[in-house]
């Protein structure tokens, strides 16, 4: 992953909140967790691009950051995210580009929460090009063949970078579309760390 980014890669922090917890009790204790590496490091991270990706309840205080958080932040990928975005949270975050991924089958996350928070991004954001909604119907299938375990778990998708290896489809049934409604082409120079770099 490290030789998809520019420049030497990036700076990676992984802060694991325990699992079926209120994600919220860790908003100021991860924020602090980044601010901090930042301010360590400060000569080596640059911090116009500081993104930020969570993971089920991870990325349901990925956009709790997000939105308490607007300017300190360039970018942001929600996987299968907990909670809805609302309407007022969303124009908080209207500057932010982020890119949402859900499964319309997820027995964890209901597709129409995703839903609802997709359409007051797409309504609201201020950068609708840049955003991106990449939803699932079928079966995810990694290059080595596996399976993620339950559709909610995505990881690996964005471990290959949603695009295809030596011909081989990763995954089928799925589509993306940015903010304004129209669909996007997923390539390999159209990844998601690709689109992080943009």
């Amino acid at each position: 992953m490290q030789d998809k980014f520019r420049e030497g890669g990036a700076h990676l922090i992984a802060p694991k909140i325990p699992e079926l917890t209120i994600t919220s009790a860790y908003d100021d204790e991860v924020m602090g967790i980044i601010k901090d590496y930042v301010s360590k490091n400060i000569n080596n991270v640059d911090t116009e691009q500081i993104y930020i990706m969570g993971g089920s309840a991870g990325g349901g205080l990925a956009w709790k950051l997000i939105i308490n958080n607007p300017d300190y932040f360039a970018k942001g990928v929600l996987l299968c995210a907990t909670g809805i975005v609302s309407a007022d949270k969303a124009k908080k975050a209207a500057n932010v580009p982020v890119w949402e991924v859900s499964a319309n089958t997820d027995p964890l996350v209901n597709i129409l929460f995703q839903t609802a928070t997709w359409n007051n991004v797409a309504k609201y954001s201020n950068v609708k090009d840049q955003c991106r909604w990449t939803r699932f119907s079928g079966q995810v299938t990694c290059p080595d063949g596996s399976h993620p375990f339950i559709s909610h778990f995505l990881a690996k998708t964005i471990g290959y970078n949603f695009c295809t290896v030596a011909d081989k489809k990763i995954f089928s049934g799925m589509s993306t579309v940015n903010g304004s409604g129209e669909s996007v082409a997923l390539s390999w120079d159209n990844s998601i760390v690709e689109w992080l770099q943009s």
